[in-house]
């Protein structure tokens, strides 16, 4: 278990990646530990997230183009996929 928790000067840059980077990209710390909870990046060999993220962004362009007539959005592909775990998942 103690893998999973980052020490103090690992959290501090873990926070400023996420901070700095607005929740888009968020690397592990250089000795590889990750923070229990905390936003991961998700390779594309995890296909049902990826397949999960994909439904999820499709809808929320759709909810959009209902709602915006004068320019309306079209989902292309995911470029990057990160997820924070919660009691479900935030993609």
């Amino acid at each position: 278990m103690d893998d999973l928790i980052f020490d103090h000067e690992a959290y501090s840059e873990y926070m400023d990646d996420l901070n700095n980077s607005q929740g888009f990209y968020v690397t592990t710390s250089d000795n590889g530990r990750k923070l229990l909870g905390g936003i991961r990046r998700i390779s594309k060999n995890q296909d049902h997230l990826y397949q999960r993220a994909e439904i999820a962004a499709v809808y929320a362009v759709e909810q959009h183009n209902k709602k915006e007539l004068k320019r309306t959005l079209k989902f292309l592909k995911i470029v990057n996929l990160n997820i924070g775990p919660t009691a479900g998942v935030i993609y």
